[in-house]
């Protein structure tokens, strides 16, 4: 099944904007400004810190680029201008590159982290090194693990007191 591809030059992106559209747009920019006014007096109110700002804001840039992408690749696909194509590619690529960005970013996982760091102290009773101990339980090196349990605030000693768990 071909997909017959119009040819003729007429492309949304080169159509001028009728009365109806410019007056969305005029809308849709008051209700930006509006928005952005109200929103003046806090910016100076503190809020609790949190890091689930990155995941979130992350995954609506994914997407973003994703759309993007994909309007990109479609508008090439009419017009066949291979800067459509290197414009699309970087905006794949942008979109692929968030991906270890988010991964990657500072306490995104630090909950997690910080539970099974606990665990394995709680498993080894406390001991950090030797083959029984939470760095090995853990398969990382002992001054990675301390340095761990000292960024994450964890008192190992509060595992000294528990009998490590064998199997019954």
């Amino acid at each position: 099944m071909s997909e017959s591809v119009d040819h003729s030059g007429v492309v949304l992106a080169n159509l001028p904007a009728g009365r109806a559209e410019l007056r969305i747009a005029l809308v849709v920019g008051l209700v930006m400004l509006g928005i952005g006014v109200v929103a003046v007096p806090f910016g100076t109110a503190r809020l609790p810190e949190s890091d689930a700002w990155a995941p979130i804001a992350f995954s609506f840039i994914f997407v973003a680029d994703l759309i993007t992408w994909f309007l990109l690749i479609s508008q090439f696909d009419v017009v066949r201008t291979p800067a459509l194509l290197v414009l699309a590619s970087g905006y794949l690529f942008a979109a692929t590159m968030d991906i270890p960005v988010l991964l990657t970013f500072p306490g995104v996982f630090s909950a997690q982290k910080k539970e099974l760091i606990e665990a394995a102290l709680s498993e080894s009773g406390g001991r950090v090194s030797g083959p029984a101990g939470a760095a090995a339980i853990l398969g990382i090196h002992r001054s990675t693990l301390e340095s761990k349990i000292t960024s994450l605030n964890i008192n190992k000693h509060r595992f000294k007191d528990i009998s490590p768990s064998k199997g019954s």
